[in-house]
């Protein structure tokens, strides 16, 4: 009796982790497919969420770097630079969202992967584009 209560505990504790470990897993697999079921606000909104990401980056860089001047920034965060310098101040969220429409428009073969990384493409081939 006195080891059951402790089995059925850890018991217990392996079937949540494997709950929460699959919810996690589709959560991760976000897609150009899925994203092109949702609606237009969903979609716009999606984006904005992303691009609200990859600013809050660049603001945490910059407040790190006038607390440490020693700090170099790593890699993501000068990639993240190449877009937030170029869409931060003058683009939209609508223009943004344009610019991943026209990209997943013309480009059905990356509807699969991920779509965070289909954003950062869209908004990469624009920005150089410039």
């Amino acid at each position: 009796m006195f080891l059951q209560r402790p089995v059925r505990g850890v018991l217990l504790s392996v079937a949540l982790c494997i709950v929460l470990l699959a919810a996690r897993s589709s959560a991760l697999a976000f897609t150009g497919n899925e994203w092109r079921s949702m609606s237009q606000p969903e979609r716009l909104m999606y984006v904005a969420g992303v691009m609200d990401a990859w600013f809050n980056v660049a603001a945490v860089t910059k407040v790190i770097k006038q607390s440490d001047p020693t700090h170099h920034p790593g890699i993501v965060e000068r990639i993240l630079a190449q877009i937030t310098d170029c869409t931060q101040e003058r683009m939209t969220y609508q223009q943004s969202h344009a610019i991943v429409e026209k990209y997943m428009n013309q480009n059905p073969e990356s509807w699969h992967q991920d779509m965070a990384s289909i954003t950062w493409a869209a908004m990469s081939k624009a920005c150089s584009a410039r």
